[in-house]
């Protein structure tokens, strides 16, 4: 009895044992089929995430592409700002709400079309307020431009009679040309006009432009000194610079040969012309020229 006793009493630790053993297994068993389940959803949440992010990608328009720039035109033809509405997230604009704009089946060019029929009298009004502001800032600063231009070619054109009558007199209206546009438009522009209508009126009447260096010098000082002087009587001034003029050619012409008499009756016809030009045409020209 004791010996069975003893051996009932040796095996008890040994199941206890084994059934301590088999329960750690079962719960490594447990705890690592659980792990592996995590990592497979946590695979598969990162799969579809990926997927929905490209399918964003793809299905969802950015605010600023073409499509929603088209959009945002319609919307403000329209005067509907719905029409423009974006979502919270800024992907793609709700075409829901277009889709209620009867316009929403028009193009672009068929909205502003139809706006333009719409809203005729204001674009008409708005037209001619441009056009009259246009002209007034042409006027005002072109027609400067013109101005010179039309002194320049008269007196380019004034001593075209020379070509076919090559007489030593001093009917011209470059001096004229000059001092009024020194007078009005400063120095520079009476110094360009002066010696651009000489060079010209020089090249139609086909003289030699290498003789006519003393008449290009002092038409050009001419024309600064009409600018830069405080000038109140043009025709008196007109007379003062057409003697100077006179003096500085003649001296320089008669020194390098040219025939005495000849230049004394240009200089003798010159100022007896510009006397009654600068008295009777100049005042006219500066009315309408203005100062």
């Amino acid at each position: 009895m004791a010996s069975e006793k003893h051996g009932t009493d040796g095996k008890a630790p040994d199941i206890a044992d084994s059934r301590i053993s088999n329960n750690r297994n079962l719960e490594s068993l447990n705890s690592q089929s659980i792990q592996s389940r995590n990592i497979t959803k946590t695979k598969k949440c990162a799969i579809e995430y990926n997927q929905n992010e490209a399918a964003k990608k793809k299905t969802h328009t950015p605010s600023w592409s073409v499509s929603g720039m088209i959009l945002g035109v319609a919307g403000a033809l329209s005067g509907s700002p719905k029409a423009t509405s974006l979502r919270a997230d800024n992907k793609a604009p709700l075409v829901s709400t277009v889709k209620n704009n009867p316009r929403y089946d028009k193009s672009v060019i068929e909205l502003i079309k139809s706006d333009m029929k719409q809203h005729r009298q204001a674009i008409i009004a708005a037209s001619a307020v441009l056009f009259v502001l246009s002209a007034v800032f042409f006027y005002n600063y072109m027609r400067a431009g013109i101005v010179l231009l039309a002194l320049t070619g008269m007196g380019a054109v004034s001593r075209t009679w020379q070509r076919f009558f090559p007489l030593s007199f001093g009917i011209e209206l470059v001096m004229l040309a000059t001092v009024i546009s020194g007078v009005v438009y400063g120095a520079l522009a009476g110094a360009i006009v002066g010696i651009v209508s000489m060079v010209l009126s020089t090249l139609l009447t086909q003289e030699d432009p290498g003789k006519m260096w003393p008449a290009f010098a002092t038409i050009t000082l001419i024309g600064i000194l009409s600018g830069t002087l405080p000038i109140a009587n043009i025709a008196l001034w007109g007379v003062i610079f057409t003697v100077v003029y006179d003096a500085i050619i003649s001296a320089i012409y008669i020194a390098t040969g040219f025939s005495p008499i000849k230049t004394l009756i240009f200089d003798a016809t010159h100022i007896a012309f510009n006397y009654f030009i600068f008295y009777n045409l100049a005042p006219v020209l500066m009315s309408i020229v203005g100062r």
